[in-house]
């Protein structure tokens, strides 16, 4: 079971359903989450609190790493799982203007050259409700 799950955040709409998701799946198998945000341009303190803004979704607090791109934001990201010990990497779809929803460059090449599963998130997914889908597969007493 994933006992590590990272996600790559890059702070778009999409990145608290992507994060909520994760939160979710390591709570399921008790495992634990790393938020990382690829640090191409903009303010590492703002990023910091933006990452830290996340962490409300998990019931442990997440490793939260950022990182400056290594020579880019894929590269990046699978160095991160490689050195964490990850066992899933967790990531959203892409908003295009021209294209709709689309896998993102990023997440392609990750999809590509990954030694773990890759989850990619569908932009409609939407976390269970309360009392919904995941609480029906435990029996009631």
């Amino acid at each position: 079971m994933y006992q590590h799950v990272l996600v790559p955040v890059d702070f778009s709409p999409r990145g608290r359903t992507v994060a909520r998701h994760a939160f979710d799946l390591a709570r399921a198998a008790g495992g634990r989450v790393t938020l990382l945000h690829v640090l191409t341009d903009g303010d590492p303190a703002r990023a910091e609190a933006l990452l830290h803004a996340l962490t409300v979704y998990g019931r442990r607090p997440p490793t939260v790493l950022i990182v400056p791109p290594e020579p880019d934001a894929a590269r990046a990201i699978l160095l991160a799982a490689a050195r964490g010990g990850t066992d899933l990497i967790v990531m959203g779809v892409h908003a295009r203007p021209d294209a709709g929803l689309a896998v993102g460059s990023v997440a392609r090449e990750v999809l590509l050259h990954a030694s773990v599963p890759v989850q990619i998130v569908p932009g409609a997914y939407g976390p269970p409700e309360r009392d919904g889908r995941w609480q029906a597969l435990i029996p009631h007493r």
